[in-house]
This record gives structure tokens, C-alpha cells and sequence, in this order.
């Protein structure tokens, strides 16, 4: 699963108000990357962060 950024604007002109649907969005795109971290563990080889496995 992808996540796709979302533009969020201040102000009622705005018209990102909160909603439970962008709320979602956000915790299935932590859920992934969390699921990600998870499944892929430190020392793993498959994680590389600067060239250097973490």
C-alpha cells in the first residue's frame, strides 16, 4: 500500500477541514510504514538509510 501526501490548508478558505476520512488516510499511511519497519528489521540488509544498513 501507497501513501499519497495530502495538501492541507489553513483557515475555513482553506477547505482541508478535518475529516474522519483524511484521519484515516493518515493512519493507514503510519500503519504501513510501521508494517515496513517491522518487517524489515535492523540489520535486515533491506532497510538503508545513507548507504549504511541500520
Amino acid at each position: 500500500m501507497s501513501y499519497s501526501k495530502l495538501q492541507w490548508s489553513d483557515g475555513p478558505a482553506g477547505g482541508t477541514a478535518i475529516s474522519a476520512e483524511r484521519l484515516n488516510h493518515m493512519e493507514a499511511g503510519i500503519e504501513s510504514a510501521h508494517l515496513t519497519l517491522t518487517e524489515d528489521p535492523p540489520g535486515s540488509g533491506l532497510y538503508v538509510i545513507g548507504g549504511q544498513d541500520q
